[in-house]
């Protein structure tokens, strides 16, 4: 008799804590009625290549409140996970003066680490980049 075939070995899916969203830079642009700042994020730890998205604070905030609209992030189960914003922020330059540029950046920086590892996959491909397309 023949022996048996050894089960395959399955190889466990990268944790979530593995994906990171990590801020590669940002860069003043000069608008035709106003400037702003745009953030360059590298997505690692997916299912596929890295991916990177640059964004400004307005449309990133946008992508925040489709993801909550479309049910993709809970109110509730997602109470600790909050898009950065300082109701100060509108009397502070936040594109000229470089300091409140890397301040906000941090901010979003820790925002989609904490996206990233909560929602791990689902919210890496299927989800958020998908909606981040559709709102540029």
């Amino acid at each position: 008799m023949a022996e048996p075939e050894p089960e395959p070995e399955l190889k466990p899916a990268l944790p979530s804590a593995t994906r990171q969203g990590t801020l590669t830079g940002h860069e003043l642009v000069v608008g035709a009625t106003r400037d702003y700042v745009e953030y360059t994020f590298t997505v690692t730890g997916t299912d596929a290549a890295d991916e990177t998205f640059t964004s400004r604070f307005s449309h990133a905030k946008s992508v925040h409140d489709q993801l909550l609209a479309e049910g993709a992030l809970d109110r509730l189960a997602d109470s600790g996970l909050s898009f950065p914003s300082h109701w100060l922020d509108a009397m502070r330059d936040m594109t000229h003066d470089e300091a409140n540029v890397q301040r906000r950046g941090r901010e979003l920086q820790a925002y989609y680490s904490e996206l990233f590892h909560k929602h791990g996959a689902a919210i890496g491909h299927k989800e958020f980049l998908p909606v981040f397309r559709r709102a540029m």
